[in-house]
Formats: structure tokens, C-alpha cells, sequence
């Protein structure tokens, strides 16, 4: 598996830390990229949906797109995401991360308004081929557009450089059917943390996490024991991930997630959400803390 993809094993989708005056913090930023990097990720997304692209500005995105790619050195791939409902402005986004220095771009369906099969086609044919670099389908059922296995087995088949497909349904028959009509090599990388063992018997080849902004470790222990052959330790490792997971979601939102990346030293600060999805009321944070301190997470 290592020598044959890219994108394989524990990946992280790093959320934004923002200043106090509420522009990106890049100091921070780097930092995070480093800490994943030392902790064993194996590569990096940009610019996706947990971390709030949606609220930045076009010149944010390919400002934080070149930051990654810069920090990274080749240390490890970047796939940066384009979530841009215009595809004549997500075109030119996918210049700016092509000029920045990305490894391959991902492109998640138009969000706001639903669009019916053929518009969606038209929409993923239009940026697939705007694009120089590897190329992600992201299937994104929050966004209301949600991919037929028929429309991504389409694109995968026109075009040879359409390499993979970040699968955020959950869905078990959703991901088999894709599978079946796709006739080629293709990278299955799960997008929810609940079902990364199941999308690598299925065939995958790895996960982009959120859990892993903080908690990397049973991520990395999960893939690693699985393609060791391990499927019993990497059943164990995702019932562990299942707990972490509940445990952080008590938050709403990312603000969970946030906290508990300041209680393991690589704090992610400030959102550009109302600033009561942030705040945890202090009864929260300790139920949080006690869960993440049972589990052996935290001192």
C-alpha cells in the first residue's frame, strides 16, 4: 500500500486557529502542521468542511493552501479542497492550488442550493478538467448534493486523472455499489472517523480524520494494524476512536475537538462562528475532560 498511493493510511483535515482581531493564525498553523507531522500523519487536507473553509475568503483559502504546502516541504502530501459553489471562481481556485504547490485537489459538491444529477455532472466535469493535478471527488452528504454511485462512477471512468473519492456517507451499500461500477484503480478514503475500518475492508486506503487533531495516534494505530493484518487490533482501535468520538461531539459543532487540542498542547483557537458554539459551559469541559482522562488521552 505505501508504494502504490499518495494518500494512504492516517490523514488529518486540520480545522482553522484564528487571532483575536479574527484573521488566520499562520504562526499557529505551522505549528500544527509540524506537531501532526511529528506525531506520524501521513498527510494533509485543506480547506474542508470541519475546518470552516466556507467562512474564509477566497484569498484566505489559497493564502492557508500556501502556508501548508510551504510548512510541509514535502515532508508529506497536502490534497487541498475546493468548496466553492461558482465553478468559474472554484476553477480559478484550483489555479491558485495548483500555483501554491498542492499534490492533488479535492472538490466537494456546490453547497446552498440542491442541484439535480445532470447540473452536478456538468458542475464535476467542468473543475475535473480545469485541473492539472490527481483529483478527489468528495462526497459530501451536508452539503444537500449529495453523489450518486452511478454519477461517481461516471467521472471516475472519463477521467484517468479522477484518482479517488473521500466518502463522507457513511453509508456501507452506498460506498459497495461505488465500488463495483468503478473500473480502475481507485483510492476509497473514508471521510468520517466512524467508519474508517469498515471503508479499509472494503478496499480503502485510508482516512481523513478529525478526530486525529488531537488524538493521531489510535488514527495511525488503526490503519497500520490493518494493513499489518491485525483486523482484531484494528477492530479494537476503532471502538476506541468511537468513544473519543462521542466524547468530543458533546460539544456541538468543533468545539470538542478545539478543546481538547488545547489539553494535548497543540491548541486551536477562535472561530468565526457565533462565539457561544465555541464556549463550553465549564460543567461541559469537565465531563469532556473526565471522559478524555478515563480513556487515558490526557494526564
Amino acid at each position: 500500500m505505501k508504494g502504490e498511493k499518495l494518500f494512504w493510511g492516517a490523514g488529518t483535515e486540520l480545522t482553522i486557529s484564528y487571532q483575536d482581531d479574527g484573521s488566520i493564525d499562520h504562526g499557529a498553523i505551522l505549528h500544527m502542521v509540524d506537531w501532526q507531522i511529528q506525531k506520524g500523519i501521513r498527510y494533509l487536507f485543506v480547506n474542508g468542511i470541519s475546518s470552516e473553509s466556507y467562512m474564509m475568503t477566497y484569498e484566505e483559502q489559497e493564502s492557508l493552501a500556501k502556508t501548508m504546502c510551504k510548512e510541509t516541504g514535502g515532508r508529506v502530501p497536502v490534497m487541498c479542497n475546493v468548496m466553492i459553489p461558482g465553478y468559474r471562481d472554484a476553477a480559478e481556485m484550483i489555479k491558485r492550488y495548483e500555483a501554491a504547490g498542492a499534490d492533488a485537489i479535492c472538490i466537494t459538491p456546490p453547497y446552498l442550493a440542491e442541484y439535480p444529477e445532470k447540473a452536478l455532472e456538468e458542475y464535476f466535469a467542468a473543475l475535473i478538467e480545469s485541473s492539472s493535478l490527481p483529483t478527489y471527488i468528495y462526497n459530501a452528504p451536508q452539503t444537500h448534493n449529495m453523489l450518486s454511485p452511478g454519477l461517481l462512477s461516471r467521472l471516475a471512468n472519463t477521467y484517468p486523472h479522477v484518482r479517488g473519492y473521500k466518502d463522507s456517507t457513511q453509508s456501507i451499500t452506498h460506498l459497495e455499489t461505488t465500488m463495483g461500477l468503478i473500473q480502475k484503480e481507485f483510492d476509497y478514503i473514508a471521510g468520517s472517523d466512524s467508519t474508517i475500518f469498515t471503508t479499509l475492508a472494503l478496499g480503502g486506503c485510508g482516512i481523513i480524520s478529525f478526530i486525529s487533531i488531537a488524538f493521531p495516534e489510535p488514527v495511525i494505530e488503526l490503519c497500520d494494524a490493518f494493513f499489518a493484518g491485525d483486523y482484531q487490533r484494528a477492530r479494537e482501535c476503532q471502538a476506541f476512536i468511537m468513544k473519543i468520538r462521542e466524547i468530543l461531539r458533546k460539544g456541538g459543532n468543533s468545539a470538542g475537538y478545539k478543546y481538547a487540542s488545547e489539553l494535548v498542547g497543540c491548541p486551536i483557537r477562535g472561530t468565526r462562528y457565533p462565539d457561544s458554539l465555541l464556549n463550553l459551559p465549564e460543567k461541559l469541559k469537565r465531563e469532556i475532560y473526565g471522559g478524555l482522562k478515563e480513556l487515558e488521552l490526557i494526564p
